[in-house]
């Protein structure tokens, strides 16, 4: 028998690509997710390789893509053009040249008919229930991180390890976000503690702070529901109350924000370098939130990156690449979504005013301390100081030698 011939419509939008221009960016990746089923997930935008790939429902296809229409499955499918390749599948086909006008539909038509009044749609969709004995674990770690009584040291590290590893679902992470009591043991033990009123064992070798960080920033980042359910929670979440080795117990709005701890010694910056990483990616993902971000703002956030900025030691890189690109995401470049003129409000400050033993971390000296590391850096042009800089002065007039002083809240 005649071994059946894969017949393939194919169309070459472009006459020239390359590969490099079609890898996808390392950044954050919008999803979206199938129409018929809402946990399968993928990125809005087609990547393409050398290899056809079926093209996903309401994926978009960028240009100078090869793509054709498999007739047996009825799929579209999308690869890079090499405008010299020939598909083995059309060898021995005769030819057509041809141009066929296809004739488009009536704008009118084109567009969905959508009913006044009718709920803006999201391109995440309804989440659907995790099932299995993997939502089963997942739902005994989120008791164990709930519980306000007893916790034993090695249940408590197992949760947080099946957390860590499970928050990065969109249903899982929704949850996390859901669950108040489990919410805030996470945000408590991000800031090295525990809830107040449960009776914790001493921490063991295992990173709870952590594991607790990554959590969060899983839950929230390219989860627009769980970060709803996070703000829902804040003004709860605020007045929590977390004991810290022992002390005092303190209230989360005094602690959310802390990235580092102030009287940290350099034998210590092996530990601490990870956890201001984890903490200040968990507060980038957490300040997309217009509410939280301006509490962040209220409560001297924006001393704490600076004061990661500061810090003079090469374990810190990563941290402090970390730190500048929350701030100019956040608050200087609109093409990465930032909303400009939220940060800084004050004017610059005099250069004498921020020259002190103990460093001003108010927002009128942050250009001149980003000045001095990029001056001290001028020999790298890739160094984090230089592009952060460069933010300031597209944002920010000069400075006018006055002390521009207002009424900054000090609680870190």
């Amino acid at each position: 028998m005649i071994p059946c011939i894969l017949a393939a419509l194919c169309v070459s939008l472009a006459a020239k690509a390359s590969a490099a221009a079609q890898e996808p960016a390392t950044g954050d990746v919008e999803l979206i997710c199938h129409p018929e089923n809402a946990i399968d997930c993928y990125p809005k935008i087609f990547r393409a390789t050398h290899e056809f790939q079926p093209v996903r429902p309401g994926q978009d296809i960028p240009t100078s893509l090869h793509v054709r229409l498999n007739v047996n499955t009825g799929e579209k499918e999308a690869k890079i053009n090499v405008p010299s390749e020939q598909d083995p599948a059309l060898a021995g086909l005769p030819v057509e040249n041809a141009v066929i006008a296809v004739d488009s539909e009536p704008q009118e038509q084109a567009g969905e008919h959508i009913r006044p009044g009718a709920p803006a749609y999201e391109a995440v969709g309804k989440i659907k229930e995790s099932t299995g004995p993997e939502a089963l674990q997942f739902s005994n770690a989120l008791g164990v991180l709930g519980k306000r009584k007893g916790v034993d040291a090695a249940d408590l590290d197992g949760a947080l390890d099946k957390l860590e590893e499970l928050s990065h679902d969109l249903s899982y992470g929704l949850k996390i976000a859901q669950d108040l009591p489990a919410l805030s043991s996470l945000f408590c033990l991000m800031s090295d503690g525990h809830p107040a009123s449960s009776k914790v064992v001493a921490a063991s070798e295992a990173p709870r702070a952590l594991l607790a960080a990554r959590a969060i920033s899983a839950a929230v980042q390219n989860n627009p529901a769980a970060l709803k359910a996070v703000e829902a929670h804040w003004p709860a979440l605020l007045e929590t109350s977390c004991a810290r080795d022992g002390k005092d117990s303190a209230p989360l709005g005094r602690l959310t924000f802390s990235v580092m701890q102030h009287d940290r010694e350099s034998k210590t910056a092996g530990r601490e370098s990870p956890l201001a990483r984890a903490k200040l990616s968990a507060i980038k993902g957490l300040v997309k939130s217009a509410r939280i971000r301006q509490d962040f703002l209220d409560k001297g956030g924006m001393r704490e990156v600076l004061r990661v900025l500061l810090v003079k030691d090469s374990r810190f890189a990563e941290a402090q690449v970390k730190a500048a690109n929350l701030v100019t995401d956040t608050f200087l470049d609109e093409n990465m979504g930032a909303t400009l003129g939220i940060w800084p409000a004050k004017a610059l400050a005099h250069v004498a005013a921020c020259d002190r033993e103990s460093p001003d971390l108010s927002d009128g000296c942050w250009r001149l301390w980003i000045e001095r590391i990029a001056e001290e850096n001028k020999s790298d042009s890739a160094h984090w100081s230089v592009g952060l800089l460069q933010m300031f002065k597209s944002q920010l007039p000069p400075s006018s030698g006055t002390r521009g002083r207002g009424t900054e809240n000090d609680e870190l």
